[in-house]
């Protein structure tokens, strides 16, 4: 009789372990957040047999803990102030509502910042739309600026170019008068300089001189007007300028340019500035530069005095002596300006 109430007693006990194992394995987690929660509260919370019929039933697990209670008797594990099911409901409901309030305290001012935030992006969003509206506005104006004197400079160089051209015109024409004017002069070199010489000294001593290389060719009256040109100098006597009445005169003194050489005298025409400027520079360049009529030759000058006496000529612009036109380059001052009395 005693070996099989022990061997009940040993049954039970075999039993009720197991299935408070089971037990506290499959509820450990639960009761452990629960305890945590509670505890926050201030709270303590016995593992009596209220709280495991709570805890089984909230967790969702199915346990028969009145087999385990009478199976163990009433025993408590954790011993402490007693907890209604009544009581942990409100609790958790007291946390489920904290945590909700945090969580909604936590949206509103996450969405008080985004808003703030988007407010002020959109602020300085507006204000860099404004500035750069304003500065579309300049550029459009600077570009209807640039317009408009680019469209007047372009006037501006049409009327510059037509300018040009009409000087470029009346300086031709000026040429061609001057050139014109001159063609009918001639020019002597070395003719003795008196002191006090007057123009019609001057006219003598010019009529005198052809006279002496082609006798019975020139009389006084076929000379309108002779002066002297340049700067006097004491130690060199100045070239003779004088205006014929007709030019088959005047080319016939240039041909015979020969014999007033043999005389120790000069004779050349009477060339414009512009012409002389382009001896001068077919000068510079080595070469031998004449004109012809109106137009301008150059050529490789020669070694010999014949290629340099040029006597070639025709009507108005006979041909140029480069020793001759020496003197007549370099009167561009004074001398340019006292040609005008023997024209």
């Amino acid at each position: 009789m005693l070996l099989m109430v022990m061997a009940t007693f040993c049954m039970i006990f075999v039993h009720y372990g197991a299935s408070l194992a089971l037990f506290e394995v499959a509820t450990s987690d639960c009761f452990r957040n629960v305890g945590m929660a509670l505890a926050g509260k201030g709270m303590q919370m016995p593992l009596n047999n209220t709280v495991l019929l709570a805890g089984s039933s909230y967790c969702g697990y199915s346990l028969d803990l009145s087999a385990l209670i009478r199976l163990a008797g009433d025993v408590e594990l954790n011993p402490g102030p007693g907890l209604t099911a009544t009581d942990l409901e409100k609790a958790l409901k007291a946390q489920r509502e904290d945590i909700r309030k945090d969580i909604a305290d936590m949206k509103r001012d996450v969405t008080e910042t985004v808003t703030t935030e988007t407010r002020k992006l959109n602020e300085q969003l507006q204000e860099m739309s404004r500035k750069l509206d304003g500065l579309q506005t300049e550029l459009t104006r600077l570009d209807e600026r640039v317009v408009a004197q680019a469209d007047d400079l372009e006037d501006l160089r049409r009327t510059c170019d037509a300018y040009d051209q009409r000087i470029a015109d009346l300086e031709e024409k000026l040429e061609e008068m001057e050139r014109r004017d001159r063609r009918d002069n001639v020019i002597l070199y070395g003719i003795p300089e008196a002191d006090n010489e007057r123009y019609a000294d001057c006219q003598t001593k010019f009529v005198e001189a052809v006279e002496e290389v082609l006798p019975g060719k020139l009389k006084y009256g076929d000379v309108v007007r002779a002066h002297r040109i340049g700067k006097k100098r004491a130690d060199k006597c100045r070239p003779l300028i004088a205006r014929l009445v007709r030019t088959v005169d005047k080319l016939a003194v240039l041909s015979a340019r020969e014999k007033f050489k043999a005389c120790g005298k000069g004779v050349s025409n009477d060339l414009t500035e512009m012409q002389r400027r382009m001896v001068q520079q077919a000068r510079e360049d080595g070469n031998l530069g004449y004109f012809r009529g109106a137009r301008f030759f150059t050529e490789p000058r020669q070694r010999s005095d014949d290629a340099e006496m040029r006597t070639t000529a025709t009507h108005d612009q006979p041909a140029v002596d480069r020793r001759l036109t020496r003197s007549t380059a370099g009167r561009a001052g004074a001398g340019a300006s006292t040609q005008g009395h023997g024209r």
